[in-house]
């Protein structure tokens, strides 16, 4: 199934489709494509873990070939882009483009592209100089993403090598070919101090990262300092210099007045408008008219309920769905654990069935309408947008299948066929060893977390449940900023004449 799928898949590259007719070279691209999403699981698995064969040697020669046919694909689509944004780029986001790819490509300026000088549509043959580290502070919706997005298509396009990485799973799925950097950097998870990133020099990730000519990273200030530093050390070793990210151009880009990395049971110092007096009336506000446009997954990805901790989600989630129309289906699994029949009594299923771990794991009961909005809970293919935060419409249900539908982001459209899988708590502190979940990877997503929402951006309107006040620096600024216009705001607190307070660390934006 999986060969056909791959078949299925290169109709559009004749030279991989002629490649893949050969039974042999068709079994090592699946061996390669197993290898890959081996790899976005966990950085230390690979074919031997599982009893495969490794693909052939062969398979570099033929994907060189591969590469240049789509390169010549990609590139007018990129081309395209550019055609529309270029022209869109405001001043601010002008004087970036022009610093970071002027400072690779010299006489390169939005102004020269526009005006059709020859200076700056030359070739590929233009000079890359030596490597420099930007910081692109830019305040939420004022259209960092975009920049970021023209910068790529534009280096692209005069075939320079371009890494783009996210820290959140959501936000790489904004950029082209985004992936996460614990991912992409096989950054291992928990990262200290001393970590390394756990690829060598003549794995895949290090040929890459030796040939690459910019590395992007979004979201930088989420992320944790040591996760940055292991980064840091990486590139310094493949190219054999003490320069920052191995002499490398790099783009991080972030907005201090945002959340920062979270630190379990951290202090301040380690981590340095409308009222409704009901969540019914909320919802109902943010969602006025569903019952009309239940059925238009782009109507109701521009509205969402935001909310500072993970507790009222369900409560949240339950009141929207009820307000859809429509039968209602409940998937229940049953949960387990290690030395089943010695810890039965330790752990009754009743218990098991309670417990949760944050936005980690799905609920143990499920119930799902078709056109409920939907988001993934595990990094299946970051190539083709299945990640992490992912927003999905559900377009069908089986007994043991999802038909879903990605519904924001540069992956809009992909199609995903979800199956139950086994899903662990991802928390080596969670209280009962070996526990797992077979369950759809999933939760309703008509609220997210302000932590899920940073790097989305909302066209319609927005509703914050402040009934849990704000706990940490940036929450309130990330929230009130995920929309275009104040007047689509909606606040619920504790009582309607109560404020506040907006959290900010002032020593984290000197």
């Amino acid at each position: 199934m999986f060969l056909t799928d791959i078949r299925n898949r290169a109709r559009g590259q004749p030279i991989r489709r002629q490649q893949l007719r050969d039974d042999h070279h068709a079994t090592s691209y699946v061996l390669r494509e197993v290898q890959e999403a081996l790899l976005t699981v966990r950085s230390d698995w690979t074919l031997a873990n599982f009893g495969l064969p490794l693909p052939d040697d062969i398979l570099p020669a033929l994907e060189q070939q591969n590469e240049i046919e789509t390169h010549e694909a990609r590139a007018q689509q990129w081309e395209e882009r550019l055609q529309t944004s270029l022209p869109l780029l405001n001043t601010n986001q002008r004087h970036a483009f022009d610093e970071i790819v002027g400072s690779m490509l010299p006489g390169v300026s939005v102004s020269a592209l526009l005006q059709g000088s020859s200076s700056a549509v030359a070739g590929p043959s233009m000079p890359t100089r030596s490597g420099r580290l930007f910081f692109l502070d830019a305040p939420g919706g004022t259209g960092k993403t975009f920049v970021l997005s023209a910068i790529q298509d534009f280096l692209r396009t005069r075939r320079k090598q371009v890494i783009a990485v996210a820290t959140s799973a959501v936000a790489a799925v904004l950029l082209d070919g985004g992936g996460t950097a614990h991912s992409v950097f096989k950054v291992p998870i928990p990262v200290s101090a001393e970590s390394t990133c756990s690829f060598s020099a003549n794995s895949d990730t290090g040929r890459t990262l030796q040939q690459v000519d910019l590395i992007i990273w979004d979201e930088i200030v989420m992320c944790h300092r040591h996760c940055i530093e292991t980064v840091d050390r990486s590139p310094r070793d493949l190219m054999q210099t003490d320069r920052p990210f191995g002499g490398k151009f790099f783009v991080l880009a972030g907005d201090f007045r945002q959340i920062l990395p979270v630190v379990p049971g951290g202090s301040r110092g380690q981590i340095s408008v409308a009222f409704k007096h009901t969540i019914r009336n909320l919802c109902l506000k943010v969602f006025q008219g569903v019952r009309d446009n239940h059925a238009d997954p782009a109507w109701l990805t521009k509205r969402v309920i935001l909310t500072t901790k993970n507790r009222p989600l369900d409560e949240v989630n339950e009141v929207i769905g009820n307000m859809i129309p429509g039968p209602c289906r409940t998937y229940l699994i049953a949960d387990k654990v290690e030395n089943e029949d010695t810890n039965a009594l330790i752990y009754p299923t009743e218990m098991l069935n309670t417990l949760t771990a944050g936005s980690a794991l799905p609920d143990h009961k499920l119930k799902l309408k078709k056109g409920f909005i939907v988001m993934l809970l595990r990094n299946l293919d970051p190539a083709t947008g299945h990640v992490n935060g992912a927003r999905y419409v559900i377009e069908n249900m089986t007994k043991n299948l999802l038909f879903l539908r990605v519904t924001t982001g540069s992956h809009q459209g992909n199609r995903l066929f979800l199956p139950r899988m086994p899903c662990g708590p991802g928390d080596d502190n969670f209280p009962i060893p070996g526990f797992t979940r077979t369950q759809f990877p999933i939760r309703t997503c008509f609220a997210l977390t302000t932590n899920k929402a940073q790097g989305q951006s909302f066209g319609g309107r927005i509703g914050l449940d402040l009934r849990d006040y704000c706990f940490s620096h940036g929450q309130l600024y990330v929230a009130l900023s995920r929309t275009t216009h104040p007047g689509n705001v909606t606040v619920l607190t504790r009582e309607s004449n109560e404020t506040t307070r907006n959290i900010v660390y002032p020593e984290v934006l000197q």
